[in-house]
């Protein structure tokens, strides 16, 4: 599965935890209660172990910055703008 279809619309997205469950609480990205993700959970979620290094590469040269979940997190970051540079990186 790719990020893209992961975050499909703004409530599968989150900000502050890898995973989120329906009722909210933080979980980790794999877990079978996960139904909201930030972008890092995302990735961890598609792209399983070592599959996921490449993928965080192409995201932080993307965003000329270093950490993935610091972008996400940005106060002023809307999931449009997250949606945007996952379909523009086709992950």
């Amino acid at each position: 599965m790719k990020i893209r279809e992961l975050l499909s619309d703004e409530l599968t997205w989150t900000k502050g935890a890898s995973g989120r469950t329906r009722e909210g609480f933080s979980c980790l990205p794999d877990s079978v209660d996960a139904v909201r993700w930030c972008l890092s959970g995302a990735v961890e979620r598609c792209y399983e172990g070592r599959l996921g290094i490449p993928i965080f590469g192409r995201i932080e040269r993307a965003l000329a910055m270093g950490e993935v979940m610091d972008w996400n997190d940005a106060p002023e970051r809307t999931f449009a703008e997250v949606k945007a540079l996952v379909d523009t990186l086709d992950i």
